[in-house]
């Protein structure tokens, strides 16, 4: 057997052994602000004074998905949550940075204020915010979609980010 495959082989264990002896470990194993009986979550509201009529389908969307993906929180139905989602939109702007002599965009800027709040269903108090999570992005082409997109992708990340952050 030559040396790549006894690597193969023991060099995949000793390196997790060695990660979690330095406190590594997966997301959905991680500190999380919230106690293991208020993790059951359904989607309420999102509270959106821009003109940006897709904003709230897609960030919607972006939580579900990040939040699934974490494994820290289950959805379930109204009835059945403990906790309710609420996302507040503060502002939504995109424009284009740069021009060509034509008066094409080639650069353009999204940016987004907003933040999550986890309502208990119960007592119709906050539970966890967020708090107000900004983020900007700048893409060079010839569609706004990709700024669109990835930008409230970030925010929703920095947002969830805070809920394994003790601050």
């Amino acid at each position: 057997m030559s040396g790549t495959a006894w690597f193969k082989i023991l060099g995949l264990p000793v390196l997790l052994v060695l990660l979690s002896g330095c406190g590594y470990q997966l997301a959905s194993k991680g500190p999380v602000v919230l106690p293991e009986d208020q993790r059951s979550l359904c989607m309420d509201s999102v509270e959106n004074p821009t003109l940006q009529t897709w904003l709230g389908p897609r960030l919607r969307s972006v939580l579900r998905d990040e939040l699934t993906r974490r494994g820290w929180t289950r959805w379930t139905s109204r009835n059945q949550a403990d906790l309710l989602v609420r996302i507040v939109i503060d502002r939504y702007s995109r424009s284009s940075k740069v021009r060509d002599e034509d008066d094409e965009t080639l650069r353009y800027s999204a940016s987004i204020s907003m933040r999550i709040d986890l309502v208990s269903r119960t007592t119709d108090q906050v539970v966890w915010s967020s708090d107000m999570v900004g983020e900007s992005e700048s893409y060079f082409g010839n569609s706004t979609t990709a700024a669109d997109m990835a930008v409230t992708e970030l925010a929703v990340r920095r947002a969830v980010d805070r809920l394994a952050q003790r601050y």
